[in-house]
């Protein structure tokens, strides 16, 4: 091949176009379409022919040796020339692919564009297109396809030529750099996405310092937008202290490359200050340039402001060491050197800066404890077991005092331990405490055991004392029997007695609260207690003012004050004076002698003050305990206090006591004050007669109580319909054609309640009064011991002038209304 024959694509190209009518003249077998037609001499047609060879050789190594793929088709699309080029491109030998459909070269979704192009083609129509080959192993070249029809000298369309560029590596790359741009704009968004849901300020900027990217976050904070933030403009919310340490700290980083961090101030929207911590990063090119910063600010502000508290609790630590009684000890096991804390010196009552020797730090324990700190003291030394113990030391000043020591080993690198170290606390408080809290427990026992044997013991009482009475009201005056029986009657009246008092100390009675003055209920008992305290004990009642309103039942706070002048008639044998005072007090947290059982609150304050013996302070330490009495065998049952200390607590209030041996005794009842209006009386007036003739419906599962109280009623003139539960109390309303006046019943029966009753009642007969009767303490009318309002309750036991008076007082009310 000449030099001059190797041309470029473009000239190949230019060429076969050129050559297309020979090419079309040799496809159509019509070699004498290029010679002319009126010449047929032997000489010149063969001139032609070797002319038109010479010409189909030179273009056929042009055709063969050109990078681009080249074929032929017919009219119908059938390959009818392939260059070595496009076989190679598509994977078939030399001739291979001569014969067959072009289309078939296409996928099938594509192979009606195949036909479309060869239409277009017989038109006359040239086109470039890009589209996909299948090689013969099914895989895919991208090729850029230009073709042209083939017309032979008169027009006729015979064939189209295609020049076949394999764009499969181009493909490639451009796909590559689509799916490039693509993941950068992935990566951006996600970018995006994360800093604006990170809680952060996210900020980049360019290497001078000018601001390119703030997120969202950074808006919200400082309220700037984001133009007002570009360029140095992201500096304007600093605070005017920090804007030269910023700026200082960005020079360093920005000189040395390394991270720019820094904790200052920014102005939120809000015009207040926050801590923030502004950490930036560098990124760098491969040759180290600084290319952007990429940072984050970070709300510190509560770190920062927890800082400030720990060093101001750091302060407070030491103060609260010294309160809480708690210090630090240390022994060190090479010379045996012992370190105590201020606090634990001033624990021991010994000066600041004591150093005991070992020996001596032991025995400051109370004899009968020096056994076990040594025990615990010698595993520690020896295996590093750890111990908490509470115990007794002994003072300088021989003071019993219950401390806390804790104690374990520091071990040096090696893990050989070197000193015991540990805290010291005085608990002397907290031990009382802990002792009071027992005694608590000790009185609620008793209270549940108490609370428990109540029901069926009241029972028991209302029938002893109904029957006791009946038994008597059925004797003449002069019976034998009559004394006999009033024994027993105050036998059971005792028991009764004792029975409320049981209940009343661990808080399970129940109260018929009402708003009183307390001054009036203490005027009202002046006759009564002087009769009770004799002549050689003066009464003195001072109301400095008029005292506030309290919710109270009137009748357990008379028992209080009782109880109070019974126990200082018995502490003044030889005559003295007892004073009750009354007043209105505020007491907060700096009121001066505010005993500790009481919180800060509005009372008013029950005083009551002797002038005779005192006690001692264990006397004291026991004084409220049930049972527990100074008084000689038979003359108390110790529940007098006990009784004063439940029914103040279940009152709401608070009792303290005050007392010195031979200097008198004041108790003082604090009672929560309230704004209500207080009831014009104390008491209801009593009935004028006990007698009556309505129609009672008696319901009560225990029948001794509801014999003895079937009994009562009818002597009394009632018309009593008897029935034992709940279901038959029911039929018997139903059945029964006249009114019922009064539905008399227990609370607590088999299947159905008291209360269950009168709610089922209601509607047949809404004019009948209810009277609960129980002796039970937690029954479903009652909340906490104190009744419901509006309900009217009989405790058990009751006698029968109390049955009686009750009975008569609802009705009474009823006929009122």
């Amino acid at each position: 091949m000449k030099a001059e024959e190797v041309l470029h694509a473009e000239d190949v190209e230019r060429q076969l176009f050129e050559a297309k009518e020979i090419i079309a003249a040799l496809l159509s077998g019509q070699i004498d379409a290029v010679v002319d037609s009126k010449t047929r001499s032997p000489v010149l047609l063969s001139k032609a022919q070797d002319a038109l060879r010479e010409s189909e050789e030179r273009y056929r190594r042009i055709v063969e040796t050109t990078d681009e793929g080249i074929w032929t088709i017919d009219t119908e699309g059938t390959i009818t020339f392939v260059n070595g080029r496009l076989s190679e491109m598509l994977g078939y030998a030399a001739g291979e692919l001569v014969g067959k459909q072009s289309s078939h070269l296409e996928r099938e979704a594509a192979q009606a564009n195949t036909a479309a192009r060869v239409e277009r083609s017989r038109q006359g129509s040239s086109e470039e297109a890009e589209l996909a080959f299948v090689r013969k192993d099914g895989s895919e070249v991208w090729t850029l396809l230009k073709t042209s029809p083939i017309r032979n000298t008169d027009g006729t369309y015979v064939g189209t030529l295609a020049m076949i560029t394999d764009r499969t590596h181009h493909k490639q790359a451009e796909k590559a750099r689509h799916l490039a741009v693509e993941a950068v704009r992935a990566s951006e968004a996600e970018f995006r996405l994360l800093t604006e849901a990170m809680p952060q300020i996210v900020w980049i900027t360019r290497p001078d310092g000018a601001n390119t990217y703030f997120n969202q976050r950074w808006m919200d904070y400082t309220g700037l937008t984001l133009e007002e933030s570009s360029g140095d403009g992201w500096t304007k919310p600093f605070h005017p202290d920090d804007k030269p340490l910023a700026w200082q700290a960005w020079q360093n980083a920005t000189a040395t490359g390394g991270t720019y961090s820094i904790e200052c101030r920014l102005r939120g929207a809000d015009a207040t200050y926050r801590w923030w911590l502004i950490r930036g990063v560098p990124v760098k090119d491969a040759s180290g340039n600084i290319l952007k910063w990429f940072g984050t600010c970070t709300d510190i502000d509560a770190l920062k402001q927890g800082e400030a508290r720990l060093r101001e609790s750091e302060g407070l630590l030491r103060i609260a060491g010294r309160a809480a009684r708690l210090g630090g000890w240390s022994v060190s096991l090479h010379d045996l050197h012992v370190i105590w804390s201020d606090e634990v010196c001033a624990i021991h009552e010994v000066p600041s800066g004591t150093a005991p020797s070992l020996a001596q730090a032991i025995e400051a324990y109370a004899p009968e404890f020096r056994g076990t700190v040594r025990e615990k003291f010698e595993a520690c030394v020896r295996d590093g077991t750890p111990y908490d113990l509470e115990l007794q030391i002994v003072t300088a000043t021989n003071r019993r005092v219950w401390v806390r020591t804790i104690g374990s080993a520091e071990r040096s690198s090696s893990g050989a331990i070197t000193s015991l170290r540990g805290a010291f606390q005085d608990i002397d408080d907290r031990r009382k405490l802990q002792d009071q809290f027992r005694q608590a427990q000790k009185m609620e026992a008793v209270g549940r055991l108490a609370a428990g044997v109540a029901h069926d013991f009241n029972n028991l009482l209302s029938v002893v004392l109904g029957f006791s009475e009946l038994a008597i009201d059925g004797l003449k005056p002069g019976d034998p029997l009559r004394a006999d029986i009033e024994e027993i009657r105050k036998a059971g009246n005792r028991a009764t007695a004792l029975t409320r008092q049981l209940l009343a100390f661990s808080r399970q009675q129940v109260l018929e609260p009402r708003v009183v003055n307390l001054n009036d209920i203490v005027e009202a008992m002046k006759p009564m207690l002087n009769r009770l305290l004799g002549e050689d004990i003066d009464l003195t009642v001072l109301s400095p003012g008029p005292a506030g309103r309290v919710l109270v039942d009137p009748s357990q706070v008379e028992q209080v004050v009782m109880n109070f002048a019974v126990n200082a008639r018995d502490a003044m044998p030889t005559g003295g004076v007892l004073t009750i005072e009354t007043s209105n007090v505020t007491l907060d947290e700096a009121y001066v002698g505010r005993p500790a059982e009481v919180p800060p609150g509005r009372f008013v304050m029950l005083a009551v003050t002797d002038s005779g013996l005192g006690m001692t302070e264990a006397t004291r330490a026991r004084l409220f305990e049930p049972f527990f009495t100074t008084k000689e065998k038979g003359k108390g049952t110790g529940l007098g206090l006990a009784t004063v200390f439940g029914i103040v607590q279940q009152s709401g209030g608070y009792v303290s006591v005050s007392s010195e041996l031979g200097h008198g005794t004041t108790f003082k009842v604090y009672l929560p004050r309230t704004d209500r209006v207080a009831e014009t009386s104390l008491s209801n007036p009593p009935a004028a007669t006990m007698n009556g003739s309505e129609t009672i419906l008696l319901v009560e599962d225990e029948e001794q109580v509801r014999i003895v109280a079937c009994a009562i009623l009818r002597r009394h003139g009632y018309n009593v319909l008897e029935t034992s539960n709940g279901g038959e109390a029911y039929l018997v309303s139903i059945d029964f054609p006249n009114a019922i006046d009064l539905l008399l019943t227990d609370v607590v029966m088999p299947r159905m309640s008291g209360r269950r009753l009168a709610e089922q009642l209601a509607p047949q007969r809404p004019k009948m009064r209810v009277l609960f009767a129980s002796g039970y303490t937690d029954d479903a009318i009652i909340h906490h011991g104190v009744l419901e309002a509006g309900v009217a309750f009989l405790q058990k036991p009751f006698t029968p002038q109390a049955l009686l008076r009750k009975v008569r007082d609802v009705l009474d009310a009823a006929a009122a209304k």
